[in-house]
Order: C-alpha cells, then sequence, then structure tokens
C-alpha cells in the first residue's frame, strides 16, 4: 500500500514542498504535465476527457495537492478553465473547508460594463457570478490566474473581482 504521508510536523500542517521525496516532486510532475495535457484538450474542444483527468487528480493525489501550494494553485486554474466549478468547489471544501459556489451567467451578462466576475459573501459562503465573457474577454488569462491564485491560497480578491457591497 502507498504511503500518503508527506512529513508534515504534525497533523493538519502542510509540508514543506521543497523537502518531498524525490518520489513525490516526481508525482508533483507529472500532475503538473497532466493538468497542462487537460488545458490542451479543453482548447481543442475535448471537455469531458479534460473534466476526468482532473477529476482523478484530485481524487487520487488531494494529500499532494493539499501540501503543495503552486500544484494547488494550478489544479484550480485548470478547473476554472474548463468551467468544472461543481468540482473546484469540492476541492476547496476538502483543502480547506470553505464553502464556495459559482455560476456562470445571470445579471453579469445582461449589465453593459459590468465586472467579469462578481463576488459575495453571505452566511460563510462565497459566490461567485462568472460572465461568460471571461473565457473570450483579452485579459480573461490574467483575471481568471488572479481569481485562481486568490481561491487557491486564500489570498484577497483581485481588483478584477467586483465584490458586491
Amino acid at each position: 500500500m502507498q504511503d500518503l504521508t508527506l512529513d508534515a510536523p504534525w497533523p493538519g500542517t502542510k509540508p514543506d514542498p521543497t523537502r518531498l521525496p524525490r518520489d513525490m516532486a516526481a508525482r508533483s510532475q507529472a500532475i503538473t504535465e497532466r493538468l497542462r495535457a487537460a488545458r490542451r484538450q479543453a482548447r481543442s474542444g475535448e471537455i469531458l476527457p479534460a473534466r476526468l483527468a482532473c477529476a482523478d487528480i484530485v481524487l487520487h493525489d488531494l494529500p499532494l495537492l493539499t501540501g503543495d501550494e503552486r500544484l494547488l494553485g494550478q489544479t484550480v486554474e485548470t478547473l476554472v478553465h474548463l468551467r468544472a466549478f461543481q468540482l473546484l468547489t469540492r476541492l476547496l471544501a476538502a483543502v480547506d473547508g470553505r464553502t464556495v459556489r459559482v455560476t456562470v451567467g445571470g445579471a453579469l451578462e445582461c449589465t453593459p460594463g459590468a465586472a467579469l466576475i462578481a463576488h459575495a459573501a453571505t452566511g460563510g459562503v462565497e459566490t461567485f457570478t462568472v460572465s461568460e465573457s471571461l473565457f473570450h474577454h483579452p485579459a480573461g488569462e490574467a483575471v481568471i490566474h488572479g481569481w485562481s491564485d486568490a481561491l487557491a491560497h486564500g489570498r484577497p480578491l483581485p481588483e478584477a473581482v467586483r465584490t458586491a457591497a
């Protein structure tokens, strides 16, 4: 049976990714390659196989994702690009217990000059409404990267994400 511990100092802490055993570092690199491949598949229109690859990563490599901030960020960004928001929600809940909901379209599509992503937080639930145009907008890649980074690492949301008052 494979040992899934990452030599964290004590339960509930994150290990230092620079001290991962070589096999874990190789596994991390393999996951990075699989995430890149999933994004290439999605760009070529093969959304389902790309989503299945990401689901496999999330289900089988969650301990590694939890312990490697870079890898977690890449995974979150790939899930956003694939619009795999339900899987993204479950990943964030598993990693740090946050409740995040993401919807596409809605009021943002009808409001001229609206933000590409709107954010509201109510009762411990973070809700994001993503404009469909985000995925085609010239600044979309940068906005997705900043938003994904904030989601993955619990950082403040970038200015491109409008917070509801």
